[in-house]
């Protein structure tokens, strides 16, 4: 399926199936715009997850994140080579990887897919330099990550036709580009494509940093999801080309983590000012049981003066 014909059997099978409902159906319902996906499959990629963070779990998970350190070198783009295509080609990738975004959302793919996607995006422009006559082909290159990445990682793929649709009626391009820009890709980078990415070790070192903690299972959870917000984020900048995808990782946890500590504590602070007001409020009124209601001139017990 990975570089089949477009007008073979299992394309057209895919974009007619009723499995595929969802991927038509995006077309259909954002032609006009309006990111009507964008927190469906979040929800899900974070429920996937929750059971990973549940328990005490084994020691496996390092020895996991280890080995993907140890591999992650071979699917880091070059920034030195990026940068070297010349001024404005931040400025083109970053435009690019907004409108890759905005795809996976439309299409319900999951954030590996993205991330993948973009690997592939910088790997691609880290051993092939896009000329600046050329550029207008960036939405093409991004467009056919997007679809490589699909068909490794998810479920339902839309046919080249579907992605073209998506495309807009601007863009001079069809399928058969797509596809021939697909096999560019693919050549280029010697079909390496199951890459390693941030998103992919996130999930490792977010267990990592809360393994210690005693409230590690919603911790976890909650320090994951800003961790894939921080990641979303960062995936524009410079940093995102010049670190590994360990370093991006443990760089977007750190933040998550000090941001989920914070938002704890001020809710055990707002819990323990309710508590006070609750309490103040039932001596005064003689709201608990054996206690003695308040007269007008009797002053509370000196404790509870706040």
């Amino acid at each position: 399926l990975l570089c089949c014909a477009e007008n073979s059997d299992s394309l057209d099978n895919l974009e007619e199936s009723p499995s595929h409902s969802r991927g038509s159906a995006a077309v259909q319902e954002t032609s006009d715009g309006n990111d009507v996906f964008s927190n469906q499959q979040d929800e899900r990629d974070f429920g996937d997850h929750a059971g990973f963070f549940q328990g005490e779990g084994s020691a496996d998970y390092r020895e996991v994140l280890l080995a993907m350190e140890a591999k992650e070198k071979d699917f880091m783009p070059c920034w030195e080579k990026v940068d070297a295509q010349g001024e404005g080609m931040l400025e083109h990738r970053s435009r690019v990887v907004t409108c890759m975004q905005d795809l996976c959302r439309k299409l319900r793919f999951g954030d590996s897919t993205f991330f993948a996607a973009v690997n592939l995006l910088d790997r691609f422009l880290s051993v092939h330099a896009v000329k600046d006559d050329l550029r207008v082909l960036f939405p093409l290159i991004g467009i056919a990550c997007v679809s490589i990445a699909a068909k490794m990682a998810e479920v339902h793929i839309p046919s080249l036709r579907s992605l073209q649709a998506l495309m807009g009626p601007n863009l001079p391009f069809n399928a058969q580009h797509i596809q021939r820009t697909e096999m560019g890709i693919l050549s280029s980078l010697g079909w390496a494509v199951n890459c390693i990415t941030p998103y992919t070790v996130l999930a490792y070192v977010v267990k990592q940093k809360c393994a210690e903690r005693p409230d590690r299972e919603g911790l976890a959870l909650a320090v994951f999801q800003e961790a894939v917000q921080q990641l979303r984020t960062s995936v524009l900048g410079k940093e995102y080309l010049v670190r590994s995808a360990t370093e991006s990782a443990r760089a977007c946890v750190a933040l998550a983590f000090e941001g989920a500590l914070e938002a704890n504590a001020q809710q055990r602070q707002a819990n323990d000012d309710g508590a006070i007001k609750r309490n103040r409020e039932g001596f005064e009124t003689g709201a608990y049981p054996n206690k003695r209601a308040r007269s007008p001139t009797t002053p509370l017990c000196s404790q509870w003066l706040f």
